[in-house]
Order: structure tokens, then C-alpha cells, then sequence
């Protein structure tokens, strides 16, 4: 459409939860710039584009169990496959989704005894609450009547970045951790997340 000078404003609802995900948007072409998605999915950017979010308890410990397994260190909001450039590798994020549901199905699993089924595992899940990984502001929970975890969404923008854009003084690319596409959280009236049950700030 930009290509076109169509004139159309659109925007992301990202209902499957991957496009607008830090993997995601290094493979989104440079003239979907500014496209703004209304996601569950987290980023390592932040609204002032200075900075990148520090992990979470849960997410630190999948980045060290991540970290363990690869032999490698990974680094916050770099896409999968890495991002090699002429002045240097930046090594990718962990495995969030991997790590999310082996953090929520392993439990329920083990809370279902010897005499294991499908019906019990759900059962146990209905119960739990808890982090959510890259996601929803770091919460999220499953009831009987809510079979899906992410309980909040922001609105995310996507922000161009490549191997030709310049490190700012932060060390950042157009805000981003890796001279890669990413998407920049947008607050709206002070607040990042909202609950998707109320519309209320998280």
C-alpha cells in the first residue's frame, strides 16, 4: 500500500500472536514502518526507545536454562537466527513461546498423578495463574471459561532498523536491542497494558 500511494491507514491484530512478536518483525519489510499492531506479544524495546526491559524472574530462568542448553549467551530482543553484521553477531533471544508452555504444562502434568489424562491436565490448568513470558505484561491465567493465558494487550509500533542504521548513545538501533526491525511499545494516557476483560489498565 505505501509502495502504492494508496492512502490506507492500517494497523496489526495480531490474533495468532506472531507478527507482531520480536521474531517476527525482523522478517516485516522496512516500508511497514510505523504499522501499529495491537498485540498480547511482549518486546525488549521500550516507549522511550533508550533502554531495553529487563527480564522477569521467570524469564530470567528460562534464559539461563536457554543459555545452558545452546552454549551460548542471548541476548534480549534479537531474532532467531541471529543478526550478523560486519561489526559483529548479535546472538538470539531466547525460546519464549518453548519456554511458556513447558512452564505451565509441565506443572499441570505432574499435578495430574500416575493415572495421567488429557481431562485432569486441563483440569490443572483451568487453576493456574501466573508470569506470562514476553507477554501480557508479565501475568496471565486460565480459569474454566478462559482457555487461552494472555490476560492484557498494548499497542505496539514497528520501528525500521537494519545493518546500516547507526548505534545510538544507548546502544540501540531507531530504539531497538539489534539492528533489526522491532516493535516500540505506545503508552496511551501513562499506561502500557490493558486488560483485555475490562479495557482497564493493567
Amino acid at each position: 500500500m505505501n509502495r502504492s500511494n494508496a492512502g490506507f491507514k492500517s494497523f496489526v491484530l495480531d490474533g495468532s500472536s506472531s507478527m507482531c512478536t520480536i521474531f517476527a518483525a525482523s522478517r516485516i519489510p522496512l516500508d511497514a514502518a510505523g504499522i501499529p499492531c495491537l498485540t498480547t506479544a511482549d518486546t525488549r524495546a521500550v516507549s522511550t526507545k533508550d533502554g531495553v526491559k529487563k527480564d522477569t524472574a521467570s524469564e530470567a530462568k528460562c534464559r539461563v536454562t536457554f543459555d545452558k542448553a545452546f552454549a551460548e549467551t542471548s541476548q534480549p530482543g534479537v531474532p532467531s537466527g541471529d543478526v550478523v553484521t560486519p561489526t559483529g553477531t548479535y546472538v538470539e533471544d531466547f525460546a519464549s513461546n518453548e519456554c511458556q508452555i513447558m512452564n505451565l504444562l509441565l506443572p499441570a502434568i505432574e499435578k495430574a498423578g500416575k493415572k495421567l489424562t488429557w481431562a485432569k491436565v486441563a483440569k490443572n490448568l483451568e487453576k493456574t495463574s501466573g508470569s506470562a513470558i514476553y507477554a501480557s505484561g508479565g501475568e496471565g491465567s486460565y480459569t474454566a471459561k478462559k482457555h487461552y493465558f494472555n490476560d492484557n494487550v498494548h499497542l505496539v509500533n514497528l520501528a525500521a532498523a537494519n545493518a546500516q542504521t547507526a548505534k545510538d548513545a544507548a546502544g540501540l538501533f531507531n530504539g531497538c536491542p539489534a539492528p533489526v526491525n522491532c516493535w516500540i511499545p505506545q503508552l496511551i494516557d501513562g499506561q502500557e497494558w490493558f486488560s483485555m476483560e475490562s479495557g482497564k489498565a493493567a
